[in-house]
């Protein structure tokens, strides 16, 4: 009986956050009136219509692009140190 209860007590403080989490009350779809949904469509054409006019960005903006060589230099590989056993005296 004993078990039950602190079972159910730890079932119950486990939950709780996780319950006080949803949102049951309220709604948190609005229906939108017709004007509504007529000033977000002049919105969308208008957006579209501005990001026309626009214009395209170039490809390549490297501002130091004619400093660089045309390819990295290869790194040199490091020789291989060998490994060796300190001898205590």
């Amino acid at each position: 009986m004993r078990a039950t209860i602190l079972s159910a007590a730890m079932f119950l403080a486990f939950t709780a956050p996780a319950f006080a989490q949803l949102n049951i009350a309220m709604p948190t779809e609005k229906i939108k009136t017709q004007d509504e949904v007529d000033r977000d469509a002049k919105r969308d054409q208008d957006y579209k219509a501005s990001m026309q006019k626009v214009p395209d960005q170039k490809a390549n903006n490297d501002p130091w692009g004619n400093v660089r060589s045309t390819a990295p230099a290869a790194a040199e590989p490091k020789p291989k140190k060998k490994k060796t056993t300190a001898q205590q005296p």
